[in-house]
Formats: structure tokens, C-alpha cells, sequence
């Protein structure tokens, strides 16, 4: 497969490529290696042969390697507990202060990110996660952390330009051989996966502590959360995946033409490699300053892009993550909306406590103060000229917060993609009718 891909492409050190003039690259797990070439080389792959597994009725020899990895993979879980301990203590010092000193606690929520991001890719993505999670951590913590949006983490290939960097991957610009098609080439970094089971076990030891440390902090159901978490990252890790939430996403947005969606060359993707059609167009952010001379901070441009056609178009990157709400959640979803545009603010306090994991310890009272916030919402109308959509989901979550209420995550990113797409409605069209807008497509079976 890799013998594949490689020949496939066609290399120019002089534009962005995969080629290298010396050196070797690495793709996959049970990957080929590329000898050493020169520009003009292509090389040739070379397998790399590993050990067979350990069957149950192998010879001792096996059962004395199979210890001896086991021992190996626990002594550097705990140099890598220990790296990180280093790199935390400061940040557990300094975490007394913060609780008991508000004034202290941005200063050390700061810290926090910049810690995050000294500890590697792997926690620089829970910070991400949790920049999400509104209804677990205080808003100025999530406003802190969602910087780290914006955080990469670099490595040196010999003659290559990337397009795009993330903590995660690189993507590279190449031109298929076959018929000179230009492609995006998304490839992970090396040891990516070895160094998030290194961290994950990190994290569960860490929960399983702070739980100990602050029964109180239940609720937040650490252990779950990071079952959640290993879930999300489970699927950045494994491009393929990527390449069927492409296919799934342009099978429904199939009846426009106005949005786009990179196209997978599937014959060349893998778990590691993601070789998709180059999609070209603006950045939402820089067209959207170039019409009016607005950015909106909470959005994330690199994502969208636009097309200055007629009519425009625009194209949607990086699906590595999408939420899908069951047919159960997608009721209860379309209730909420419901009781929402009739104004029935106790319906839907009910409908949250339904879906939370965890019992709320004054339902009447959060139930009262969702109420309140649903008349504030009807009493404007639902116009994001009138209406801070942001502000009133700001309200929501930290009443969610307050009492308490932890929702299921897809619910949670429901609500924070309605906040995402908030700015920039409110930027695009500020006289928009949010509720009009959206009545069919949310109520649509």
C-alpha cells in the first residue's frame, strides 16, 4: 500500500511535497521506509519486519519477552509521570493560592495553558477538549484554554513546505501521478499513538487522585470524561476515519452545491496517511475582513474557507471530529428547540436534568433559573440583532455549572457549535432570524 502511495505521487523539492533530498521517512505502523534519495530518486520501500506476537501456548522464551515489554512499557509510563510531575509542580504549588485568591486565579489559569502546552500534543488536545466542556469548567477557564486552539508542535522534514500544522499532524500539497490532480496529505506525527497511552495512563492515575484528594468533585465524573476524551482522541488518531466522516458529510450535504467538502483518495489513505483533493479558497476570517474589516476572536477561520464565486461557496475542512445525536437525543433536541421557540423555559430545565449524568441537588430552583433565561431569550425575539446568542448560552452554561448539571457530550458540542456559528451569523448578517432559519432543518425527520 505504501509502495502505492509513494509512487503515486508526483515530488518537487521545489514545490511542497513528500520527497526528501536525504534521510529516511516514516509512515505508519507497519509501515516502509524510505532509503535515502536524492531528488530525483524515489526510493525504494523497504519493509520493516516485526516480532510475531505472543501466542498462549508459546515457548518460555516468549513469555520472558513478553515480560520484559510489559516492564519496559511500565518503567517509561513512569519516566514520562515523572517528566510530567516536574513540569506540573510549580502548577500544584501555586494551585492553593488560586483557589482561595480569585484576584490570582486568571494568572494561574494562564499558567495552566502554558504548562499544558510544555507537558506535549497529546494534553495540549484535553486542554482543547475541555475548552468545550462549558457545563464542567468555570468560562473564564474555558476562554483561557481555548488559545490553545491555536497551539503547534512542529518537526523538521528535509525539503518539505507543510500547508498546515496541528499537534497532531502535518499536511503537505503533492500532485497525484495519474492525471496531475492536486492533493492535501495529512500525515501523523511519529509516535503519536505510543506517546497517548503513555499520557492517557498519566491522566487516569491523575483523576483517580484528584477524586481521592475532593470526593466533592464527583459530579464532573472524571473517569468518564476522560473515557470521553479517549474516544475523541481515538478517532484523530486514525485517519480513515477522517476520510469516511468526509464521504458521510458530502452524502449529506449532496442536495446544495454551496458547500464543499475535500474528496478522500481512499486507495491511499490509512490509519496514519490522509490524501484528499486540494481544495482551494479564502480563509473566512480574511474574507470576512476583507468585506467588512471584522474579525470575530472565537472563530476558528482555518477550518472554513470561501469560495468568491456566484453564488459563493464554502469548504469545510478537518471533519477528524463530528458529533451524531441518536434518534432518542435528536428527539429530546428537537423538544428543547420546541419549548425553547414557545417559550416554555420549565420544559426545558426538565429536559437537561433528563439528560444529565448526575442528580442535580435543587432541580426546582435550576428548573426556575432556565426559565428565566428562556423568557429573557423569547422577550428578543431571537434576532441576532437583539439577541446575544453567546451571552445567553454563556447564562446557560453556567447555570449547567452552578447546579451541577452535566449533559452528555454530543448535547454539550450541539450547543457549542450553535455558539461557533453565532459569531459569525451575527457578523455576516446581524438581522438574521436564528429561529426561522433553523426551524426547518432542526425539525426536519
Amino acid at each position: 500500500m505504501f509502495r502505492a502511495f509513494h509512487t503515486a505521487l508526483r515530488i518537487s523539492p521545489k514545490t511542497i511535497g513528500l520527497s526528501v533530498r536525504s534521510g529516511l521517512v516514516l509512515f505508519g505502523s507497519r509501515a516502509a521506509l524510505v532509503e535515502p534519495a536524492n531528488r530525483n530518486s524515489l526510493g525504494n520501500p523497504v519493509d520493516i519486519q516485526f516480532t510475531r506476537p505472543i501466542t498462549k501456548n508459546g515457548s518460555w522464551v516468549d513469555s520472558w519477552q513478553l515480560a520484559l515489554t510489559n516492564w519496559q512499557a511500565s518503567l517509561l509510563t513512569l519516566l514520562r509521570a515523572l517528566n510530567l510531575l516536574r513540569i506540573c509542580f510549580p502548577l500544584i504549588i501555586l494551585s492553593p493560592i488560586a483557589y482561595y485568591r480569585e484576584g490570582y486565579r486568571y494568572t494561574w489559569f494562564r499558567r495552566l495553558v502554558r504548562t499544558l502546552e510544555q507537558c506535549g500534543p497529546i494534553f495540549i488536545k484535553l486542554g482543547q477538549w475541555a475548552a468545550t466542556r462549558r457545563d464542567l469548567f468555570p468560562l473564564s477557564l474555558c476562554q483561557e484554554l481555548s488559545v490553545l486552539h491555536r497551539s503547534t508542535q512542529t518537526h523538521t522534514w528535509l525539503e518539505t513546505k507543510d500547508i498546515l500544522e496541528s499537534n497532531l499532524e502535518q499536511v503537505h500539497k503533492a500532485k497525484l501521478k495519474s492525471n496531475d490532480t492536486m492533493v492535501a496529505v495529512k500525515v501523523l506525527h511519529p509516535n503519536i499513538r505510543h506517546l497517548f497511552q503513555q499520557d492517557l495512563k498519566v491522566m487516569q492515575a491523575i483523576a483517580k487522585s484528584v477524586l481521592w484528594m475532593a470526593p466533592n468533585l464527583k459530579w464532573l465524573s472524571p473517569d468518564e470524561s476522560l473515557r470521553e476524551f479517549a474516544k475523541l482522541m481515538d478517532c484523530q488518531l486514525n485517519l480513515k476515519i477522517e476520510a469516511q466522516n468526509l464521504e458521510l458529510l458530502s452524502r449529506n450535504f449532496k442536495s446544495t452545491s454551496n458547500v464543499i467538502f475535500p474528496k478522500p483518495v481512499h486507495h491511499l489513505c490509512s490509519e496514519y496517511v490522509l490524501v484528499e483533493t486540494f481544495e482551494e479558497g479564502i480563509h473566512i476570517g480574511d474574507f470576512i475582513k476583507d468585506v467588512d474589516n471584522l474579525v470575530h476572536g472565537d472563530l476558528h477561520p482555518g477550518n472554513i474557507l470561501v469560495r468568491n464565486e456566484d453564488p459563493p461557496r464554502i469548504v469545510i475542512l478537518d471533519p477528524g471530529i463530528v458529533s451524531s445525536l441518536s434518534t432518542h437525543d435528536m428527539g429530546n433536541f428537537k423538544s428543547v428547540f420546541k419549548a425553547v421557540i414557545s417559550g416554555d423555559g420549565s420544559r426545558v430545565g426538565h429536559l437537561f436534568l433528563e439528560r444529565s449524568f448526575n442528580q442535580c441537588q435543587s432541580p426546582e430552583k435550576f428548573v426556575k433559573e432556565m426559565e428565566s433565561i428562556v423568557l429573557e431569550a423569547r422577550s428578543q425575539q431571537l434576532s441576532l440583532n437583539r439577541l446575544d446568542v453567546s451571552k445567553l448560552l454563556t447564562k446557560v452554561f453556567n447555570t449547567l455549572l452552578v447546579h451541577e448539571v452535566k449533559l452528555e457530550s454530543n448535547f454539550a458540542s450541539v450547543i457549542l457549535a450553535i455558539l461557533v456559528l453565532e459569531g459569525l451569523g451575527r457578523t455576516l448578517d446581524p438581522d438574521l432570524d436564528l429561529v426561522i432559519k433553523a426551524t426547518p432543518y432542526v425539525m426536519r425527520s
